[in-house]
């Protein structure tokens, strides 16, 4: 790739970066607007939105300061909170159950340890906390079955997220994998401007998730923030910017291969 291809991968890279962090900084407005209940889908949905925009701001400063290698890997992470937030919002018992299979993984993984002969007074203590927890979550979710929901292909398909999900999370992988190929992809600036767009895209539906979701297609929309007002013109603006810097991309692919692509 000659300099001034590169040069023009690394300008568009750093425009998304700049509107990514627009995106995430509605995002966590948004979030904040997330009531505080004793709700366990609630709280799950504010977590993961949470994820989403945290990753976000670090992508963009990685990109400011030119550090690549991680940007795919953090990448993946938001596209699979931006799902997990989906599936929460969509499957009534879909966070409790994750909850819970969290909780007696951790319980099973220290009694692993103990069992192996580590002995220990932190981990036997941890292991009293873990289960002590395990059973109280037990009982307040009310015979709600454990389940790990893996392969992530399940959580799209609960989030309706399927099409998302084929089209982009085998090329995020590859990219975020210490593999000859993910290696490759890290510091390439076709696939980092695609998986950084790729971001912003989640970022910003995430926000509008949150403003404009609806649980059926034959259900009006039921904002799950209080702070949707602030929010709803910022959003729509930065849909329209992600739109303009999709066909930037897409130009530049063209220009660069043709009809190959």
């Amino acid at each position: 790739m000659n300099n001034e291809l590169e040069n023009r991968w690394h300008s568009l890279l750093g425009e998304t970066g700049g509107v990514l962090k627009q995106a995430a900084e509605y995002l966590l407005i948004a979030k904040d607007g997330i009531p505080t209940v004793n709700e366990v889908a609630l709280e799950y949905v504010r977590q993961q939105a949470n994820s989403v925009a945290s990753v976000a701001l670090d992508v963009q400063l990685l990109v400011s300061q030119q550090r690549f290698q991680n940007v795919a890997g953090l990448c993946r992470i938001g596209f699979e909170s931006r799902i997990s937030m989906y599936a929460a919002m969509r499957v009534p018992e879909f966070a409790a159950q994750k909850r819970l299979a969290g909780a007696e993984a951790h319980v099973r993984e220290l009694e692993a340890l103990i069992k192996s002969g580590v002995k220990s007074y932190v981990f036997q203590k941890e292991l009293e906390k873990h289960s002590e927890l395990l059973n109280q979550m037990r009982t307040d979710l009310n015979g709600v079955q454990a389940r790990k929901w893996w392969p992530f292909s399940e959580v799209a398909k609960a989030a309706g997220l399927m099409a998302d999900y084929e089209e982009h999370y085998s090329l995020l992988s590859k990219a975020a994998h210490n593999t000859p190929t993910g290696l490759a992809f890290k510091d390439d600036p076709r696939i980092l401007v695609s998986t950084v767009l790729r971001l912003l895209h989640d970022t910003v539906e995430a926000c509008t998730c949150l403003v404009f979701f609806r649980q059926g297609n034959n259900t009006s929309s039921q904002p799950v923030t209080i702070k949707w007002k602030e929010i709803i013109e910022p959003t729509l603006t930065l849909q329209s910017e992600y739109g303009k810097l999709a066909a930037r991309l897409n130009e530049q692919l063209r220009e660069e291969f043709g009809e190959q692509i």
